[in-house]
């Protein structure tokens, strides 16, 4: 039984002791101040894989009671492999196995002191980091069922009467964890933050070793969806593997950071903040929560101090809930829609018994509204230019890597963007840091992602999965809108129940913000079908993906913006709300480009033996003869033509004059960049015109630039057009930069 529960990604919650339940109430990023100190458990951890057929193995040889890399062999494992000859072999010959061998006139015996083979190797493994592109081996990449990691840490002896807390970051996708080998929290859904209390299972002044088993596996509950299903091999083995329908890469691992912090024996659990605006008054609305063993509450005092940027006080309050004024209050506003924006103070909180509790939280004074044409901040109608994104980084997947970050961030205002949603799972809250302090409006989405088939178990993940990210991300001024789902198959029965629960439950949790999720079908129109109203009406701001041009009539770029013009117009008709393009686009090979050259040679090169006897042009490699035309195309992998390869000074085509009787040799940059030579100098330095390539372009084709351009001109034909009518609220390219996919024949493996 215990393996069937591991294998649906089920199991333990009745089998292991209830003891270090996650934290009461709050998820409280950690944040060292006087009463808390914070320690890292990033860094290299050990690591092994489950036997591929008996993944629950770990459990039931308890790994978790001592060090992976320690664990000795119960036996010793005897090999025997049978000679042909009666003489015995060459004793100089080295046995296939390692320590010791025993010959005998028919047979070899290698004895071998060693874990049994299918228990894995245990390998140093990163964290945060997803584990499945660390090595090279396909196994681990690919791997489905329970993984292990653990490390030694030390607790000081100084925190001997604190309390003490773990916390994660995220562990996708169910993570089950042991301290000094004792069970002490096990947490399902990946991409949002856990914690558990450790002060009675760690060992103080001493080395302490942390355990955890990591399982991958999706089931038809699970958040995200999905299934798994098994494979014969070659070897006539049976193997199980993956299924699902979104195209992400099914990344895992613990990805986002481990922390070990302290707080006080009465600390504060959670902080709750709500902002708004009376004439040039900000005005912040607070709930204190605190927990711990008491006693008596009488002396108990909880005091609030906000700072301005320049650590000037500008307002106090006092009690566990009230309201804080600032008067001429600093406003945050998104990126470009302001001369100072992402303007943040400083909330400090101090709990106060025997001992004080200290908590600093970053707070942004903005309101967010919306009504039947209009989404605003602040009063302001504002307009998205974002993207849909993913976390992925060569290597780490979807493990946090501040350098990517911190370049996305530039990127994203490098070319004027404003904001993205956190497609399709929420971010890691390091890179949610970023939005709040520059200004990068956020639409947060849980990892719902063609989900299908409702049910209750299904419905009691999705409602977990929102509680947890709300309570998470309250706070943040950078976020304006909670998405519930992305391209939810609506046709099936029961869709209109089930989504209004949802909505139901994310405005019982935060009526601060708007709640949306991103929908594919048409509001009416040949792909629509009746269901598709039902996501809609709840949205306060309907979120449209539309694939016209690629998904939908691929290749017609004639067919694109009056199909667009309708989609996105039905839906406001319908619903009488603003809308919002979350995704759109077409993919393309960068640098990939389709165009047509005729070369026209000199008449001394009127033949193909003068052309390639000629000195001048003996690099070139041959066109087959005068005026004969040929097609290049090339990708990525060469971003350069063919034809210029072999040329020392080389300039992408795309950089060439396309008008007729223009020369390729002559490169408009190539004054300003630098190359390892130039050719076809003449003593004037201009270069010389040993023939001439007139080029000009094919009709756009799908997967080139210059179709994804021509794509993009045609939305934004129609964006402008509904933008002027005056309910169209902003537009999100897909997609903001390459990510990982599964393999398939029906994309690419990086997008």
């Amino acid at each position: 039984m215990l393996v069937t529960l591991v294998v649906c990604g089920m199991f333990l919650g009745s089998l292991l002791p209830a003891f270090g339940q996650e934290g009461p109430v709050g998820i409280l990023y950690p944040r060292e101040s006087e009463s808390r100190e914070v320690r890292s458990l990033d860094g290299v951890w050990n690591f092994r894989l489950s036997p591929v057929n008996d993944t629950a193995k770990g459990f039931t040889d308890e790994w978790y009671s001592q060090e992976l890399r320690k664990r000795k062999c119960s036996h010793i494992c005897v090999e025997e492999e049978w000679k042909t000859t009666l003489s015995a072999p060459d004793r100089d010959q080295t046995p296939i196995s390692t320590s010791y061998a025993v010959w005998s006139n028919t047979r070899v015996a290698r004895y071998t002191m060693r874990p049994p083979k299918q228990s894995g190797d245990v390998i140093p493994m990163p964290v945060p980091a997803s584990y499945n592109d660390i090595t090279e081996d396909p196994e681990v990449r690919d791997f489905v069922g329970v993984v292990w990691y653990d490390r030694n840490f030390y607790v000081p002896s100084s925190w001997e009467g604190k309390r003490v807390w773990l916390r994660f970051g995220s562990v996708t996708y169910l993570a089950v964890v042991f301290v000094n080998g004792e069970h002490v929290v096990t947490h399902e859904i990946g991409h949002l933050p856990f914690r558990v209390e450790v002060t009675d299972r760690v060992n103080y002044g001493a080395t302490n070793i942390i355990t955890v088993a990591v399982n991958n596996t999706l089931y038809e509950s699970s958040i995200p969806q999905g299934g798994v299903t098994n494979i014969t091999t070659d070897k006539n083995t049976t193997e199980t593997f993956m299924t699902y329908s979104f195209d992400f890469f099914h990344y895992a691992g613990i990805d986002r950071p481990v922390t070990l912090y302290t707080t006080p024996e009465v600390y504060i659990d959670d902080i709750s903040v709500i902002t708004n605006i009376e004439s040039q008054t900000g005005l912040v609305e607070y709930t204190i929560v605190y927990a711990g063993d008491s006693g008596d509450t009488d002396n108990l005092s909880i005091t609030l101090t906000l700072y301005d940027r320049d650590d000037q006080i500008v307002a106090t309050s006092s009690g566990a809930k009230g309201e804080l004024r600032i008067p001429d209050v600093n406003l945050w506003w998104p990126y470009l829609m302001h001369p100072d924006p992402a303007y943040l103070y400083t909330l400090q909180v101090n709990l106060t018994l025997e001992e004080s509790d200290v908590y600093r939280l970053p707070v942004g004074v903005r309101t967010v509204s919306w009504n039947s044409t209009s989404l605003l901040i602040n009063d302001k109608p504002f307009y998205f230019r974002g993207f849909g994104k993913h976390e992925d980084s060569d290597f780490k997947g979807k493990g946090l890597d501040l350098s990517i970050v911190t370049k996305d961030y530039n990127l994203i205002k490098w070319v004027g963007g404003n904001g993205y949603r956190t497609s399709h799972y929420p971010y890691a809250e390091e890179i949610m840091d970023f939005s709040d302090r520059q200004g990068i409006v956020i639409i947060d989405e849980v990892p719902i992602v063609d989900a299908k088939d409702w049910h209750e178990q299904l419905l009691e993940n999705h409602l977990s999965s929102l509680t947890q990210l709300i309570q998470r991300d309250k706070n943040r001024p950078s976020v304006i809108l909670w998405s519930v789902a992305n391209e939810a198959a609506t046709s099936s029965s029961g869709t209109e129940i089930y989504f209004k629960q949802v909505y139901d439950h994310v405005r019982s949790l935060d009526t601060s913000r708007g709640a949306t999720q991103a929908i594919n079908s048409d509001a009416n129109g040949d792909l629509a079908c009746t269901h598709d109203s039902f996501q809609a009406q709840y949205s306060d701001v309907i979120s449209v993906n539309t694939y016209e041009g690629w998904y939908s009539h691929t290749g017609q770029l004639h067919a694109i913006t009056n199909n667009v013009l309708d989609r996105i117009r039905g839906f406001h008709d319908m619903h009488d709300k603003p809308v919002l393009v979350t995704e759109y686009g077409a993919d393309a090979f960068s640098g990939l480009h389709v165009v047509e050259t005729h070369f026209v040679y000199p008449r001394s090169l009127s033949s193909p033996d003068s052309y390639e006897n000629s000195p001048t042009l003996a690099r070139l490699p041959s066109a087959g003869g005068v005026g004969s035309s040929f097609r290049e195309c090339w990708a990525h992998t060469s971003r350069e033509p063919p034809l210029l390869q072999s040329i020392p000074h080389r300039c992408p085509l795309e950089r060439f004059s396309h008008s007729p009787g223009k020369s390729f040799a002559r490169c408009p940059e190539a004054a300003t960049k630098r190359h390892s030579a130039m050719i076809y100098r003449n003593p004037a330095g201009e270069p010389e015109n040993p023939f001439t390539a007139q080029a000009r372009e094919f009709p756009e084709t799908v997967w080139s630039e210059d179709y994804q351009a021509k794509l993009m001109s045609k939305y934004f034909e129609a964006f402008d057009t509904v933008r002027r009518e005056g309910w169209f609220v902003g537009e999100m390219i897909w997609c903001f930069a390459d990510f990982q996919t599964q393999q398939g024949s029906y994309s690419y493996n990086s997008r």
